[in-house]
């Protein structure tokens, strides 16, 4: 199994939390991946992509995606953007609704893409979400909406 993501977002929506989440599971279920995390001199606000890829038998040169089989997608502004890139069989994934606090915004592709994807198990996810969010004030608020996605 082969796979590539493309996530892409405004900084501060949790783009790179969720890349480092999902290559974090995806490494301890043994597949070989690589992570691109791409945002050049912005700061909050400005665009962020991240890149992910997986396999399962071969390790990963290059980390350049050529069509994703993923697009996750923080911020709407940016599908037309990075439209070149999908092709008839890209799953997009996206999560820009103006009554959605931006902090909320990578729970919620985070848990959209679990269960598009069908692979990975939530406990995985939980375990590094209680690695990656050390405060369990943070923890619990990020747990909470990643639980009532679609609830």
């Amino acid at each position: 199994m082969n796979c590539e993501i493309f996530i892409t977002g405004i900084g501060g929506e949790g783009v790179l939390t969720i890349g480092e989440i999902l290559a974090n599971v995806f490494i301890k279920n043994n597949f070989k991946v690589s992570l691109y995390p791409f945002y050049g001199s912005q700061q909050r606000g400005g665009e962020v992509n991240c890149i992910l890829k997986i396999d399962s038998d071969y390790n990963i040169i290059n980390p350049t995606i050529n069509s994703p089989n993923y697009f996750l997608v923080a911020n709407d502004k940016y599908i037309e953007k990075y439209e070149k890139f999908k092709n008839g069989k890209t799953v997009i994934i996206n999560v820009d609704k103006k009554d959605i606090h931006n902090k909320m915004k990578n729970m919620i592709l985070l848990r959209k893409f679990i269960e598009s994807f069908g692979v990975i198990d939530k406990n995985d996810i939980l375990d590094e979400l209680k690695k990656k969010f050390k405060k369990n004030e943070v923890f619990e608020k990020n747990l909470e909406v990643f639980n009532n996605i679609g609830d």
